[in-house]
């Protein structure tokens, strides 16, 4: 709630790497890394939230969000739009 009732992204940062160290099932733990990589990307700190999507990608494919989506389909959507945000699109392949 802190990333967007308090839009305090600090905040929302360390209370979401915190939740990635509980986290108990791939899912979990893919949740808690897509949201870690999208709190970066509004911080700006681009390499360090294509690290937190790239992590996704090491977890079982068959993690699924709420609504059904492969996480490895949002990462790799994430990953895209990381790399041209920063001019690197050249470096698409994760």
């Amino acid at each position: 709630m802190s990333e967007f009732r308090q839009n305090d992204l600090n905040l929302a940062l360390g209370h979401y790497r915190r939740a990635l160290k509980l986290a108990p099932t791939p899912e979990a733990r893919a949740g808690a890394l897509a949201r870690i990589g999208r709190t970066l990307f509004k911080l700006r700190k681009f390499d360090e939230g294509l690290e937190s999507y790239r992590a996704i990608l090491t977890l079982s494919p068959d993690t699924l969000d709420a609504h059904g989506l492969p996480y490895r389909v949002i990462a790799l959507s994430q990953i895209h739009d990381g790399l041209e945000a920063v001019g690197r699109a050249d470096e698409r392949d994760p």
